[in-house]
């Protein structure tokens, strides 16, 4: 059935039914169809005249007309399509899915059990994986858009998908990279303004991720990191919540939210499959018997497979990595100079700070007479940077660092100065 429509406005077809909580782009209601008697939900976009919100309403209704997906309301009606057109007053109309919203939910009975709650999710990373796999980002998953169908766990909803994106959907709206866009109940770093990245299918996760977070705490995580630097399953409420819930499962499930909840986009689950996976090994460890601690490896793992160990080998591989071409260009330089000076190297290892290393070259005779600088490699934000001696260096792309001719000649002129210094007599 073919849902586009070419009406001017929609009171001729619907007769309103009563007010429901409005959406980001409109005033939504709860209407019947004149005829047949259908009940529906209906969103009429506010601000009309605004070329760029008429163009984003078709993307959300061509969301629901592309999304066929019990999970996901039917487009039942609209005439969005005709966008272009100043006349049309727009509106959307898709199927009423009655029962509580989650916010509404929790807000009635507090935090849910956890087989409760994580069927909730499980549920709901398979519409998202569907909706991903159409192409899709939601981009404002929260309590308020997603409905428990009939008031039961196992028939989640999701709604709303106003911020939606796809790729050739509608405009490429410029405006967008300039602007803030996503919700309170948690605010992503990618979605702020400036950001090239809106259109990652990991803010999902994130927001799913939250979700869960929100029907074991009662608790809407707000950020990644708070003023104190801690994610939402390190703030004291938060973890005495999850400690009474989670049972056996608390190592791992501490260990899902690291990842759920990286602030590096980097760090999340890569797809809605994966982190399922990740989640269903959350349960079945919450419905274990208990096993004596030196026989569980899970917990073990667990334990060690944290998003900051695995950051934190990520870290050491890519300063391994710039070491390694500083110490390909000192060995080039050393087989020239090896009848005079021999190689020299020193310093520590603590990863978590960043890599520091001593090397260079001495004299034959003695090791006073010696050009030695130290690099220091570590991670700031977004870059990989090597200070020497205390300097900045070279700075590149933490996840895709450029090593190039350009650096090693960097790395070459940086030790030749240094030699030629020592050779006249100027080095120490």
């Amino acid at each position: 059935m073919n849902a586009w429509t070419d009406a001017v406005g929609w009171d001729g077809e619907w007769e309103p039914q009563g007010q429901l909580p409005a959406g980001g782009q409109g005033v939504v209601k709860h209407v019947r169809h004149r005829v047949t008697g259908q009940a529906a939900c209906l969103k009429i976009l506010s601000r009309q005249s605004d070329p760029e919100r008429r163009a984003r309403f078709f993307r959300e209704a061509t969301a629901y007309a592309t999304c066929l997906h019990a999970g996901i309301p039917r487009l039942v009606s609209s005439n969005a399509n005709l966008h272009e057109d100043p006349k049309r007053k727009l509106f959307l109309v898709i199927d009423f899915v009655e029962g509580p919203t989650i916010a509404e939910h929790v807000g009635r009975n507090g935090p849910l059990p956890f087989d409760e709650a994580a069927a909730i999710v499980l549920r709901l990373l398979e519409i998202v994986g569907y909706v991903h796999g159409e192409g899709w980002v939601h981009r404002d998953i929260k309590p308020d858009n997603i409905i428990l169908r009939a008031s039961s766990p196992a028939d989640p909803v999701l709604l709303d998908f106003g911020l939606g994106y796809r790729d050739g959907a509608s405009n490429d709206f410029r405006t967008e990279q300039g602007q803030e866009i996503g919700n309170r109940f948690l605010r992503l770093p990618e979605l702020s303004a400036g950001s090239p990245a809106k259109q990652d299918v990991r803010t999902d996760l994130a927001f799913l991720g939250g979700i869960f977070f929100f029907l074991l705490t009662a608790t809407s995580p707000a950020t990644l990191l708070d003023q104190a630097g801690r994610m939402p399953h390190q703030r004291a409420e938060a973890t005495a919540a999850i400690r009474l819930t989670a049972g056996p499962a608390l190592n791992v499930l501490l260990s899902f939210f690291d990842r759920t909840f990286s602030q590096k986009i980097s760090g999340r689950f890569e797809s809605a499959n994966a982190m399922r996976k990740e989640l269903e090994a959350v349960v079945h460890r919450q419905n274990r018997p208990a096993s004596e601690p030196e026989d569980d490896l899970d917990l073990v793992m667990a334990s060690l497979n944290t998003v900051a160990d695995r950051e934190l080998a990520k870290n050491k591989q890519r300063y391994e990595r710039v070491m390694n071409v500083v110490r390909e260009v000192h060995a080039e330089i050393l087989r020239k100079v090896s009848s005079t000076y021999r190689s020299y190297a020193g310093g520590h290892v603590d990863f978590t700070q960043g890599l520091r290393n001593r090397l260079g070259f001495h004299h034959f005779a003695t090791h006073d007479k010696r050009y030695a600088p130290e690099f220091l490699i570590r991670v700031e934000g977004e870059e990989l940077v090597v200070l020497v001696d205390g300097t900045m260096f070279y700075r590149t792309d933490v996840e895709e660092p450029v090593l190039d001719d350009a650096f090693r000649r960097s790395v070459r002129d940086l030790y030749v100065a240094g030699l030629r210094d020592l050779t006249s007599g100027e080095g120490a």
